[in-house]
């Protein structure tokens, strides 16, 4: 499994502005749904970062999935209702007709990059990833970065596939774990599909800039 990092550099003209409005610097990651209309979706904020001049955030595609009854609105925190089970590429977990969660097993039916979640009742999938703890960053939490969009789903099968594409904004209100469609300022999304490092800058004018 991969370690990728985003390293940020914000204007320190925005520093006070931000700060004093609550103004936190967000991350979200993209996933595709065969459930989902959006090609790619990036709907839960994985990780909420207080702003300063460096930032930067680290995380492994170290995956766990849960299964839920929530359905998809701005500003919620996401409320599972299944202990998350750990779950690797080309493996599938079933969600049974009493809402429990049987652990992954191998799907040959998936592709490289893909889950599949099974569930014989109505309900949502929720995917995790492996952040750094904002109080400890030695150690690693699992944090929510995905919601079914246009769940609960029917009975039926969704395939899930997590792309190494981040996408940064700020925004108020928002914490990790909190879903999101309205990302109230100018984004970026920066793709680490062939790479494991990425620096942006903020500048003083208020635009993202990709640096490398």
């Amino acid at each position: 499994m991969a370690t990728y990092t985003i390293k940020v550099q914000i204007d320190k003209s925005w520093m006070g502005r931000f700060n004093e409005s609550g103004t936190k610097l967000c991350f979200a990651h993209g996933v595709s749904d065969s459930s989902a209309t959006e090609k790619l979706s990036f709907n839960v904020v994985s990780s909420a970062e207080k702003v300063a001049e460096n930032v930067s955030l680290t995380w492994t595609d170290t995956y766990t999935i849960a299964g839920g009854s929530q359905s998809f609105k701005n500003g919620t925190a996401i409320s599972i209702t299944t202990t998350p089970e750990k779950i690797e590429f080309k493996q599938s977990v079933l969600l049974t007709e009493a809402f429990l969660l049987v652990p992954a097993k191998p799907d040959p039916k998936l592709g490289d990059g893909e889950f599949a979640f099974i569930n014989k009742t109505a309900a949502s999938a929720y995917l995790y990833k492996q952040i750094p703890d904002e109080k400890d960053p030695e150690q690693k939490v699992a944090t929510p970065f995905y919601i079914s969009q246009s769940g609960p789903n029917p009975p039926g099968t969704s395939t899930l596939t997590p792309k190494p594409v981040t996408r940064l904004f700020f925004a108020k209100h928002y914490e990790s774990g909190t879903m999101v469609d309205d990302f109230q300022s100018e984004t970026i999304d920066v793709d680490l599909t062939k790479k494991t490092t990425a620096t942006i800058q903020y500048n003083d004018k208020g635009h993202w800039i990709e640096l490398q």
